[in-house]
């Protein structure tokens, strides 16, 4: 018996998972681009006509508009490639007997028999009857 699960036994993978679950970073409390724009403009239309915006300040603030933007592709790529990871993960227990919980904190044992994803999330089917979370999978029994 292997007592902890070497494929799923980092944190970060359990944090990250975790994260996802909860639907990750509250977006209303992060400042976006269209916010990010929405001052900028605001700044521009308010700005006194005899003394504007100093062009060195304007370029700082488009660098700093560019620099958020890519900030935010990346994130959407570290995001997909973190459900990538935990679908891999996932698929990997295909055929193994593992020990779970549901989401009751019950304790659950059998054979991955399939994998399927529900909103974005893998999910593993013992027995081809119970369905379990991959964050609840605790470990692989031989």
């Amino acid at each position: 018996m292997i007592q902890t699960n070497p494929i799923l036994s980092s944190e970060s993978s359990h944090l990250i998972a975790g994260s996802l679950a909860k639907g990750g970073v509250d977006l209303s409390k992060v400042l976006g681009k269209d916010a990010f724009l929405r001052l900028l403009i605001t700044e521009l239309k308010h700005q006194n006509p005899l003394e504007p915006m100093d062009n060195r300040e304007f370029v700082t603030q488009m660098a700093q508009f560019s620099a958020l933007e890519q900030m935010q592709n990346l994130n959407k790529a570290f995001e997909s490639m973190a459900l990538l990871e935990l679908a891999s993960q996932a698929a990997n227990l295909l055929g193994k007997n593992i020990r779970a919980s549901d989401d009751s904190g019950n304790d659950l044992e059998g054979r991955v028999t399939s994998v399927k994803l529900s909103s974005g999330m893998p999910i593993v089917v013992l027995n081809d009857e119970v369905e379990v979370p991959l964050i609840n999978v605790h470990e692989i029994v031989m």
